[in-house]
């Protein structure tokens, strides 16, 4: 390519077909500034060539199928300003080589498979402003110098293995305003000290094993530049606090879904009129729905589904109809910043990531409301209701003809009580009573860890322990009983420690089974070929079992999947790369 001429200084390949292995003449192309080759199939290790390039300001191999490990050599690019492998299958250690990159902005390196820990040159580099490793198998404490990355803006470590407690002296970095820490491991509470935390303006901390959502919410209404605040699959069963003091004044985005949270809509959601999406879907929040949310002038994404809230539609609420009429949009969320996923009720996916392209939706679905249908839903002049007219009438169609019986206890399943039985009489050790009011002839659905929706069916078991807190773990084996709950979406049974049995056929006698998050017990057996029958499934957990055989390739199939843990246990083979090609993976 350059055999004839060294003076090319731009190569832009992107958004091809191009395969194989990166050509050793690369390296002839010594004037070369600009390499762009991502989205492509091109595979194998980066070639020596690249390290050549010593004049490489940009270079951007992602999506590809690259592999193996990073070459201390690159630290050779010492002019490299940006600088993206995200979204291949490199694997290794990160090299410690970024203090040889002296001028490097950004470095981004999602979704690959690196282990080990950040290296201790990056986390004390003075010019990156994105740093995003997302997706990997990174451990151990985030420990950064804040004094010293003075120019960090962007920093997204979801989805790797960190652990510990969040770190109390990241509010200190003056231009941070996007932080990701979703899908780790940390523990405790938020830092009193994120009061001070002034440029953070995007927050995620979901699906972690934090506590003390009141004392979060208190202390990131501090946050005066605060506009997203992303809660998913955290906190979970406790109660939304109805602290009267807590005010966020410029929050456009609240999304505490899928927590089992237990409480009512609190009055001082009120006072946040600057919302424009608010998400508390997928929780066990009771009472009725406030009349206020029509007060809302910007609101024009309000998700209330897979609740237990009762009562009539405040007729107030249509009153949003009028606002959405406005061109409501979103300011434009960080490039590098992920949101998540839910199920609607039609069975797809709809995805947070670019919020300017949600739809007006009201969702109010799968609660226990009652009355009639309010004609301010369903007649407009406006055309652009229409989209949202179709979406309300679907979901409070479904809201009112599945809706749960009031009187429970007479309209219990008998399939359902004796699988619950049937689970509790399993249980051998059980400190903490977590199981005592599960009595044949009382209401199923009112018993711990137990949601109903549709016609009193159980549609949610989720009995999750302390890991600081021995008496409420449980022992015993898991009955195949629980097959007999047809109706159960979310399975959850995490951190009760001594639970045992072979597990793995259950799962395919779960036909509307959404969710599983089986972590840290003592279960075993292997995961069957056909789990890739399983379409609905939207996310997989069986972090730290004793499961044993070779990961399938048929994991691939899961198109729905978004979520898929499978570390800590006794899986041998390689992982199958297949599994890279699930599009909604986070």
């Amino acid at each position: 390519m350059c055999d004839n001429s060294s003076s090319l200084r731009s190569l832009n390949l992107q958004r091809n077909y191009l395969q194989g292995n990166l050509p050793s003449q690369l390296g002839n192309c010594s004037s070369l500034e600009y390499l762009f080759l991502g989205q492509n199939n091109l595979n194998g290790e980066i070639a020596e060539s690249i390290n050549k390039l010593q004049k490489l300001t940009q270079l951007s191999l992602r999506n590809n199928k690259f592999s193996g490990l990073i070459s201390q050599r690159i630290s050779n690019l010492t002019n490299l300003v940006q600088f993206d492998i995200s979204s291949n299958a490199f694997s290794g250690t990160i090299p410690d080589v970024f203090h040889s990159i002296g001028n490097l902005e950004k470095f981004v390196a999602f979704s690959n498979n690196f282990t080990g820990f950040i290296p201790l040159s990056m986390s004390n580099s003075p010019t990156l402003t994105v740093l995003n490793l997302r997706h990997n198998s990174l451990e151990g404490l985030v420990n950064l110098n804040c004094s010293a990355m003075v120019k960090l803006a962007t920093l997204g470590l979801g989805g790797n293995r960190f652990s510990g407690p969040i770190p109390d002296n990241l509010h200190s970095w003056q231009a941070l305003s996007t932080l990701d820490l979703s899908r780790n491991k940390f523990t405790g509470q938020i830092p009193e000290s994120f009061k001070n935390f002034h440029s953070l303006s995007y927050f995620s901390l979901s699906n972690t094993r934090n506590s003390n959502l009141s004392s979060a919410l208190r202390i990131f209404q501090h946050c005066e530049n605060l506009s997203t605040l992303f809660f998913t699959l955290n906190f979970h069963g406790e109660q939304l606090p109805a602290d009267l003091t807590i005010h966020f004044k410029k929050l456009n985005v609240l999304i505490i879904a899928n927590c089992r949270l237990r409480g009512s809509i609190p009055q001082w959601l009120s006072r946040s009129n600057q919302l424009k999406l608010l998400d508390l879907s997928w929780n066990h929040l009771d009472g009725t729905i406030p009349s206020w949310f029509g007060n809302f002038k910007f609101l024009f994404y309000l998700d209330l589904s897979k609740n237990s809230f009762s009562g009539e539609i405040p007729r107030r609420i249509t009153e949003l109809r009028s606002r959405i009429d406005m061109d409501v949009s979103m300011d434009k969320t960080p490039m590098d910043f992920t949101f998540s996923w839910k199920r609607n009720v039609s069975l797809s996916r709809l995805q947070y990531n670019q919020l300017m392209s949600l739809p007006p939706t009201l969702d109010l679905s799968y609660n226990k409301l009652s009355g009639s249908i309010l004609p301010e839903f369903v007649f407009s002049q406006n055309p652009k209701m229409s989209k949202l007219h179709l979406t309300l009438f679907l979901f409070i169609t479904i809201i009112l003809t599945h809706q749960c019986v009031k009187d429970a206890s007479a309209a219990c399943h008998v399939d359902d009580e004796s699988a619950l039985l049937s689970f509790k009489s399993g249980i051998t050790v059980d400190p903490s009573g977590m199981l005592s009011s599960w009595k044949k002839g009382t209401d199923y659905c009112s018993w711990p860890g137990i949601n109903c929706r549709v016609n009193n069916r159980v549609t949610e078991l989720s009995l999750v322990g302390q890991p600081d807190q021995p008496k409420s773990f449980l022992s015993g084996t898991i009955s195949p009983s629980l097959a007999k709950l047809r109706f159960l979406s979310g399975l959850y049974l995490q951190d009760l420690r001594n639970l045992t049995a072979p597990f793995s056929g259950l799962l395919f006698q779960l036909p509307n089974i959404d969710f599983v998050y089986i972590e840290n017990n003592r279960l075993s057996g292997w995961i069957p070929e056909n789990i890739g029958d399983l379409a609905r499934l939207g996310a997989l957990s069986l972090y730290g079992n004793r499961f044993t055989g070779t990961i399938p390739s048929s994991i691939s199939k899961l198109t729905q999947l978004t979520q898929l843990k499978l570390g800590g246990n006794l899986f041998t083979g390689s992982f199958p790369t297949v599994i890279q090609n699930l599009k909604n993976l986070t």
